[in-house]
């Protein structure tokens, strides 16, 4: 949930030191990161037929470069189809939009995921 993890990045660099107790927060590039992972995840499992869909469910792997990849692996339990588009999967889209409607200036990073539902 890219736009939901940046706005929890800007929540807590607004909320002032002092009135935290027993906690120091997350660094900004920690957050950032964490961003830049799921669009790499994201990327990493597109339905390669359906634009920039992703399955209901995947496993992933990362490689000796740190680049995440769909390892092809299989596991079941959720109810749904796993290497399908469906109602798992419509979350990944949804949240993508939220990271475009609270902030538009990053579409580096949404654009590519969003420009197949145009």
């Amino acid at each position: 949930s890219p736009g939901a993890y940046r706005a929890m990045r800007d929540f807590q660099m607004s909320f002032p030191a002092s009135d935290r107790n027993g906690y120091s927060g997350v660094s900004t590039a920690e957050w950032d990161k964490l961003v830049i992972t799921t669009y790499g995840l994201l990327q990493a499992v597109q339905c390669s037929d359906d634009g920039a869909m992703v399955p209901n469910w995947c496993t992933v792997g990362v490689d000796a470069n740190n680049n995440i990849y769909h390892t092809g692996g299989s596991f079941s339990g959720s109810g749904t189809p796993q290497y399908e588009y469906g109602s798992e999967a419509a979350r990944a889209t949804f949240r993508v939009a939220l990271d475009a409607a609270f902030y538009p200036e990053m579409a580096l990073f949404w654009s590519p995921y969003l420009s197949s539902f145009h």
